[in-house]
């Protein structure tokens, strides 16, 4: 039986590949089996979205504008440690003196894992918050 869940699991995940093939990264959902929650990146934009993989849907399109972060993140640990872990975590706001990175892969049952907020008003950038 659990053999036959992952093997239909896999099939499913297959076709949502298909559906949404520029995807790079395609979340499986905690309480459907056929639902997918799908993360495309292209130059200055993220989309999200949910893949239903049994009827080869599309829906819940979300298009997150990608901002400039205005210094060079890489330089934080914890911004480091994100990209290591997560293709989706990338910087979503840039404005009074804040950057905002957020996970954009995760979003069972609503919530948002992967959070950075970056005070850049100083000579150094200071850690306001840090979700993960």
């Amino acid at each position: 039986m659990l053999a036959g869940y992952f093997a239909a699991k896999a099939l499913l995940r297959g076709r949502a590949g298909q559906v949404l093939p520029e995807a790079v990264s395609l979340v499986p959902s905690a309480l459907w089996p056929w639902r997918f929650y799908g993360l495309s990146i292209e130059r200055r934009r993220a989309t999200t979205c949910t893949v239903d993989a049994w009827a080869r849907v599309v829906s819940q399109v979300e298009v997150h504008p990608l901002c400039d972060p205005l210094i060079d993140l890489e330089r934080l640990p914890e911004y480091r440690a994100m990209q290591e872990l997560s293709v989706g975590f990338v910087p979503t706001t840039a404005e009074d003196g804040r950057v905002v990175c957020r996970d954009l892969r995760t979003r069972n049952f609503g919530t948002q894992f992967g959070r950075l907020t970056v005070n850049i008003n100083g000579h150094e950038p200071v850690v306001e918050r840090f979700d993960v």
